[in-house]
């Protein structure tokens, strides 16, 4: 019998620099591809230039320390940043989500961040949140937002 051992995993934290002096940066799991290139492996909460499954530059800034320098290749075509409705049920709601191609990650008990490397999954997700998210943000792969429902978010 072996004896119970730590999952082994190759993943990496990446920082990735925000310009907020409170919060002063997001932290995503990357696979390493090799040459500095890495394999973003979570959905991105706070930064939407970047999502799930892209390929990014990343270098060394102090000792262990990855930070973000580039994206190289957008695998997603969509992240969403909502909250959902009191009623939602968060399990029906990503058990669909996940079986549109739709991965999620959440911050708060209904704020949550999504991601999707297919078009029509995204237009999908985006009807779903029509119905059950209070307010919500749709953005493109280069992170602008191209579609906002809801008001819950102040404009500057």
């Amino acid at each position: 019998m072996q004896p119970d051992r730590e999952p082994v995993t190759d993943y990496v934290n990446l920082r990735i620099p925000l310009d907020d002096p409170d919060l002063p940066a997001e932290t995503l799991w990357a696979l390493p591809l090799g040459d500095d290139r890495y394999r973003i492996a979570n959905v991105p909460f706070l930064v939407h230039h970047v999502g799930l499954g892209d390929v990014v530059v990343a270098a060394e800034v102090t000792a262990g320390q990855l930070e973000l320098l580039d994206v190289v290749e957008h695998h997603h075509v969509a992240s969403f940043s909502y909250e959902l409705q009191h009623w939602v049920d968060n399990e029906d709601f990503f058990r669909r989500a996940t079986e549109m191609d739709v991965q999620s990650e959440g911050m708060a008990r209904r704020l949550f961040t999504s991601s999707t490397d297919d078009h029509e999954a995204a237009d999908r997700f985006e009807l779903l949140l029509e119905d059950h998210a209070d307010w919500f943000e749709r953005f493109s792969p280069d992170g602008r937002v191209v579609r906002r429902h809801g008001d819950a978010l102040l404009e500057p």
